[in-house]
């Protein structure tokens, strides 16, 4: 009988090239985990000759700028993580950062926004095929989100200016709560939006990118 492909085979990675890499991250990632990240970058490259999910089409490059860098917030996220609290990924996309951090942390609460209802379709289809089910894959704007009573994080990939994710979320974000900005550029002058405060301002490490990534978090005052 012939053997099947691995998922990395059939991505066309290297083995020792991905565990290499997850060695590189500050926390560990087990086989199930890795085979869930995997199983996702190939149902994204899959959707993605129909429904345009993202620019980055080679499995590398989407393990890397993609996978990789999504997971670099997670130990930032650990550090004021509380058991009672909602993660909201809003503009998320084709599910990022909220689908490897969800693989990663599934215990937690997922909420994915988009406005995009063909990206929540293939989201709803992940959710089911990884298993996901703490994930909610929702077709909302963030302006008109509805939220329940628990404390939420929003965390957000670099979709829009902080200043207008900021005001979309201004109708139902409460104070004291955070923002997570993964961004590209490195900001020489920190002026926060009107309403918010810096509580951190970092370069984030991530393996095999060259490139500059930074987290911005802003916590919501009066």
């Amino acid at each position: 009988m012939k053997k099947l492909p691995s998922r990395c085979e059939a991505l066309g990675l290297d083995e020792n090239w991905i565990d290499d890499s997850l060695r590189l991250l500050p926390f560990e990632v087990d086989k199930n985990q890795r085979e869930a990240l995997l199983y996702y970058v190939q149902l994204l490259q899959q959707w993605n000759d129909h429904f345009n999910l993202t620019a980055i089409t080679g499995s590398q490059e989407v393990w890397i700028k993609h996978i990789l860098d999504s997971l670099s917030v997670l130990p930032y996220l650990e550090l004021k993580h509380r058991e009672d609290q909602c993660y909201i990924d809003v503009g998320t996309g084709a599910g990022l950062p909220g689908v490897p951090l969800a693989i990663m942390r599934p215990q937690w609460r997922w909420r994915l926004i988009d406005s995009n209802a063909k990206k929540i379709r293939f989201l709803q289809q992940v959710r089911l095929m990884l298993p996901l089910p703490s994930v909610i894959a929702e077709h909302q704007r963030t302006e008109t989100l509805l939220r329940d009573d628990l404390p939420v994080v929003v965390i957000c990939r670099a979709y829009a200016p902080p200043e207008r994710i900021t005001e979309q979320v201004r109708a139902w974000f409460r104070d004291g709560e955070a923002i997570y900005l993964l961004q590209g550029q490195n900001l020489t002058t920190l002026i926060p939006p009107c309403g918010y405060v810096t509580d951190l301002y970092e370069a984030l490490s991530v393996p095999q990118l060259n490139a500059s990534r930074h987290l911005w978090v802003l916590i919501k005052q009066r």
